[in-house]
């Protein structure tokens, strides 16, 4: 049977796949096939956060499918200097700065949104007051997505229906497992289904994958000899306590970011869940909040950041082996007097939990060293100046919060890596977060879009 060609394949339908998916279904001119190993937004869901167990999918619905993490995440859409990398890229600050924008007004067109109102008064003062106990404030706007899961599933059903109407063409629960060139220069793409293998063929290719494709990009990097140097590593934990022992965490920003050495907190949950997600066999810790779903308790990550090196894979492997051999990859949890004291866990039920999947653990023993005395020093750090005394036995901590990509691409500022071959989102090693993914989508399709109308001028009579 022949094999249709396509002009474009995005592989992965989060932020920045979608974005291409968007831009390049505006043109009549060019073909596009994408392919997620997730389901539609509507198929999607996580147990973990149902109070259950963890189904251990190969794709894991938390970060797999139509609408990739954005869909079961903590609700908040950042702008810049959150994102920074993708000035880094680009050619012009000015033009990230309005593609941002655009993208922006992409999602409050579509999503029901809640602006950020602090003032800069109260910006200042929370800088100010942060500076005194030694840590770095990074402001930056967070709007609030304020729909309830089932709402946000439907605007992903929405979307999705536009890009089908525009003539895009979406196959999920389709896994690309390899990728090579032809010899008439066009990309071969291997697919594997529930109902078995089959074969893509496209001119050019958009790998939006995220985490979730980190083995493809791997064998890519190899087999095409791109040679990306290693990205940098972070390894960590999260809390959780009780909603009043620290109820002024968004007083002045909705995702409150605080550095302090090269350990810095991440996705701030007021009234969320732990929403970790499997991947490589294990658990991996994230937040989650819906805003019409509120829990009692409020959660954040301390992560350590290590900077590019080739040991990062290691330090990272390692971890992973660790826990699967203290709980067969389910997170480990402590308490916080247990865990900055360095004894076994000590199995204290009356503190709440926002999920049912864990375990306990020393989550001293998952790190290596000296990872691991970082993490713990600076958990002790934030806990000292964020808490008080009184209330550290009723604070728990939950491990590990690890994020990876592998590599960091020097991307063209189109998003290219060779010719055809595009890298966007997360999977670049060089950005994170749904707008700025989205924004990197956007960018390479408008790119590739232009390129197709000049080669159609060149060829025209």
């Amino acid at each position: 049977m022949e094999i249709k060609k396509v002009d474009v394949a995005i592989v992965g339908l989060g932020p920045a796949g979608i974005a291409a998916a968007d831009v390049l279904g505006d043109t009549d001119t060019l073909a596009v096939r994408c392919f997620d190993m997730g389901p539609a937004a509507n198929n999607r869901f996580c147990t973990v956060l149902d109070n259950k167990g963890c189904l251990r999918r190969k794709g894991c619905h938390v970060l797999s499918g139509f609408g990739g993490s954005s869909l079961l995440s903590g609700g908040k859409i950042s702008t810049l200097p959150a994102g920074s990398g993708l000035k880094e890229i680009a050619d012009s600050e000015e033009y990230v700065e309005d593609k941002m924008s655009e993208s922006l007004q992409w999602f409050q067109d579509r999503f029901k949104m809640r602006e950020p109102t602090f003032s800069d008064q109260t910006i200042e003062k929370a800088e100010e007051s942060y500076d005194d106990v030694g840590f770095g404030f990074k402001y930056y706007d967070a709007y609030i997505i304020e729909e309830n899961e089932e709402d946000v599933k439907n605007t992903y059903a929405d979307i999705r229906s536009d890009l089908a109407e525009k003539g895009v063409e979406m196959s999920f629960n389709t896994k690309v497992t390899s990728l090579t060139r032809t010899e008439s220069n066009t990309f071969e793409l291997q697919l594997l289904t529930e109902d078995g293998e089959s074969t893509a063929i496209a001119d050019n290719v958009i790998l939006g994958v995220g985490i979730p494709g980190r083995e493809l990009v791997d064998t890519l990097n190899n087999q095409f000899g791109i040679d990306a140097p290693p990205s940098k590593v972070e390894l960590g934990v999260r809390l959780e306590f009780p909603k009043e022992l620290y109820p002024e965490i968004d007083a002045a920003h909705n995702d409150l970011k605080l550095k302090v050495n090269d350990a810095r907190t991440f996705c701030m949950c007021k009234g969320g869940k732990l929403a970790p997600y499997w991947h490589e066999g294990i658990s991996i810790l994230d937040g989650h909040v819906d805003q019409h779903d509120e829990t009692d308790l409020t959660n954040f990550g301390i992560r350590v950041r290590m900077p590019p090196d080739e040991k990062n894979g290691t330090l990272y492997k390692t971890t992973k082996h660790r826990l699967r051999e203290m709980s067969n990859g389910v997170i480990v949890r402590q308490r916080l007097i247990d865990y900055l004291s360095e004894v076994p866990p000590t199995k204290d039920a009356q503190i709440e939990s926002s999920v049912k999947y864990w375990q306990w653990g020393d989550i001293n023993q998952l790190f290596p060293d000296p990872v691991s005395q970082k993490v713990r020093e600076n958990t002790e750090y934030f806990v000292s100046n964020l808490l008080s005394d009184e209330y550290r036995d009723r604070v728990s901590v939950y491990a590990p919060g690890l994020y990876y990509t592998g590599y960091r691409f020097d991307v063209n500022p189109d998003y290219s890596v060779l010719r055809g071959l595009y890298v966007v989102g997360e999977c670049t090693g060089r950005m994170r977060g749904i707008l700025q993914s989205f924004c990197s989508g956007r960018i390479c399709a408008e790119n590739i879009l232009n390129q197709s109308l000049k080669d159609q001028e060149n060829h025209s009579p």
